[in-house]
């Protein structure tokens, strides 16, 4: 079992991953992943300025 600290823990660096990854999709205009991944991040965090600014490109 995971204490709730460790799960926070875990989800933020799973949305910074994730935000990365879109990142990067991006230059490889992979839009459709990026897009994905975007909205993965925005699943967990709706208000992700970053996740928002991307799913915008």
């Amino acid at each position: 079992d995971i204490s709730q600290e460790e799960e926070e823990e875990l989800l933020d660096m799973k949305v910074k991953c994730l935000n990365n990854m879109a990142a990067a999709q991006l230059k490889l205009d992979h839009y459709e992943a990026a897009l994905r991944s975007c909205v993965s991040v925005l699943a967990h965090q709706p208000d992700n300025v970053k996740a928002l600014f991307r799913k915008g490109k």
